[in-house]
Parts: C-alpha cells; sequence; structure tokens
C-alpha cells in the first residue's frame, strides 16, 4: 500500500510524529523535513522522490527532430547515436512509431 508519510503516521502511530521519530531512531525535526520533501512510504519502506520524470510525447518528438537535423549538417557520427538512442527508447518503452 502507498502513504504519504503524514498518513503512514496517522495510520500506524496514532499521528505522533514524535513516536514515529523515536521507532526511526531520528529526531522529529527530521520527520518533519521528511513530511515537506514529500517522502511517500510503499509497503512500510520510505522512498524519497529524486526528481520530476517528465513523460515522452509530441513536444519531445519535434526536439528529436530539429537536434537529428542539426547534428546532420556538422556530424554525422552524433545523428547516428541519436537515432539508435531513440530506437532503444522507443524498444524498451514500447512506442509505436
Amino acid at each position: 500500500m502507498k502513504y504519504d508519510l503524514l498518513s503512514y503516521i496517522s495510520k500506524y502511530y496514532r499521528g505522533s510524529q514524535v513516536l514515529y521519530a523515536m521507532s526511526e531512531g531520528v529526531k522529529p525535526p527530521q520527520v518533519t523535513q521528511w513530511i515537506k520533501k514529500n517522502y511517500i512510504v510503499i509497503d512500510h519502506v520510505l522512498y524519497s522522490p529524486r526528481r520530476n520524470l517528465r513523460l515522452y510525447d509530441d513536444s519531445h518528438k519535434q526536439k528529436e527532430l530539429e537536434l537529428t537535423q542539426e547534428s546532420s549538417l556538422d556530424k554525422p557520427e552524433k545523428n547516428l547515436s541519436l537515432s539508435a538512442a531513440k530506437l532503444h527508447f522507443q524498444h524498451f518503452y514500447n512506442i509505436e512509431k
């Protein structure tokens, strides 16, 4: 089950951040920081967000086209590596052409 940390503390620690901090061996301000940084709990494991992931969409296709056109003018070897990366990405994420 997935919870934001505050919901997890509410459910399993009677809403006590101090009790949760004690059980984790940290000071309460650390728990406050985790909550502010949007940590989540999945199957009783604490996770911290690292970065927002961008979705592959039509704007990315346009950027790829621009990069391919630029690199084919100056550096044909880069064009090949960009094409190979695009094919790998499409295969890995099962993207239809």
